[in-house]
């Protein structure tokens, strides 16, 4: 359990994994023996053992995997609580029988007794999504989760898709859909993964080194330069001045090394 105020955030994001990770036990040792928690459908459940007896025949819904947690602590004048709040992505597992997205957002009351921070008050809300009608599925789903059948379908991602776990600048832990990575680049003894979605291009930085990070890729990310690792999938030629990707970046490349890399890269294609 945390014990200081700075690892409330990486704490949260532990607690949220391990409850769609279907941790139950873990999930509920972050709550405190009175906590109201407040679930998207609005149920409401007071106290731990109300909590746990939402489950005593077991878990109610698929694995799910977490992506672009954003959890920030919000500065409490009292010194004992302290709250936690951000939103994060959801998609269904891919050994799950189900296909799923949704949009969620989550405030944490954390109250600390007896040197031990533990959550008082949990309050998770769904993000509205417009559904569609018609078309393939002779049901109602929301937009979201169409466009991940779709991702699912277009791209081959059912089997073994799993997402990137690494730490942030602030300690939390933070998932990161490999797909969308485009490439990422060594800064000092951390790093910046470059993403590019639907939603634009944006940035995240990890809490370690290019090395480290390598070692957590698969085999179709691909070491182009002491400083810079790119996603094969995205590399859109080799010019004279580098890798061009998919979003217009230009990655350099060692003149010595464009042959090979060039092999490399004709070798995963």
């Amino acid at each position: 359990m945390p014990s200081t105020r700075e690892e409330l955030v990486s704490c949260t994001s532990v607690m949220v994994t391990s409850y769609f990770h279907l941790d139950n036990e873990l999930f509920f040792a972050y709550l405190d023996e009175d906590c109201v928690w407040v679930m998207p459908n609005h149920d409401i459940c007071h106290g731990i053992l109300e909590a746990r007896a939402q489950f005593k025949q077991g878990w109610i819904m698929p694995r799910f995997e977490i992506y672009d947690m954003h959890f920030e602590l919000v500065e409490s004048v009292l010194g004992d609580t302290a709250v936690v709040m951000g939103p994060y992505r959801l998609l269904s597992a891919s050994d799950s029988e189900q296909i799923m997205a949704m949009s969620q957002h989550l405030s944490a009351v954390w109250c600390r007794s007896g040197g031990v921070w533990r959550i008082k008050y949990l309050h998770v809300s769904a993000e509205w999504s417009e559904t569609v009608r018609g078309e393939v599925y002779p049901i109602e789903l929301s937009r979201q989760t169409w466009r991940y059948a779709q991702a699912i379908i277009a791209q081959g991602l059912k089997n073994g898709h799993q997402p990137l776990m690494v730490k942030g600048e602030h300690g939390e832990l933070l998932s990161v859909d490999l797909v969308t990575v485009l490439h990422v680049q060594a800064a000092g003894k951390r790093c910046t993964l470059h993403i590019g979605d639907d939603n634009g291009s944006r940035t995240v930085e990890a809490a370690c080194s290019l090395a480290e990070l390598e070692g957590k890729l698969p085999a179709g990310f691909v070491r182009v330069h002491r400083s810079y690792i790119v996603n094969r999938d995205h590399v859109q030629s080799v010019g004279p001045e580098g890798l061009v990707l998919s979003d217009g970046t230009c990655v350099p490349v060692p003149t010595k090394r464009r042959a090979e890399i060039r092999r490399m890269l004709q070798q995963g294609a």
